[in-house]
């Protein structure tokens, strides 16, 4: 493993963690933060999928990589809805895939430029 995909093992990890506490974490009141909700959803999400693509070796892991980051923000909302202060939400659901969907468009636009291992699709993947 490369050194740089070490360091985006260990971001990818961070920042599991740091969505999982705002995700699971009892929120204030804050006024107009809902305007921005489906959109800070899209975008963690978002970010997910650009760090899937730093970790992934190869294009199947990262496709692999993206689908556990969906079934995570499928089960981030289960357990808000197990909780008093917060509740899960399809609209949420659906902006924590379409980030997904954003970030791998993203990954595979960027890979035009300066390719990375897990977006190539070639015959070296296989």
């Amino acid at each position: 493993m490369k050194k740089w995909q070490a360091m985006a093992s260990v971001l990818f990890i961070l920042y599991l963690a740091l969505v999982s506490y705002l995700s699971l974490a009892e929120s204030g009141n804050t006024p107009g933060i809902r305007s921005w909700d489906k959109l800070a959803h899209t975008l963690a999400y978002s970010g997910f999928a650009i760090l899937s693509g730093a970790v992934a070796r190869r294009h199947w892991q990262l496709l692999l990589l993206l689908l556990a980051c969906a079934g995570y923000g499928l089960l981030m909302e289960y357990l808000q809805g197990l909780t008093t202060y917060r509740q899960a939400s399809i609209g949420d659901m659906i902006a924590n895939i379409t980030g997904l969907v954003v970030g791998y468009m993203v990954l595979r636009g960027a890979n035009h430029w300066r390719p990375l291992p897990a977006c190539s699709t070639g015959t070296r993947d296989k």
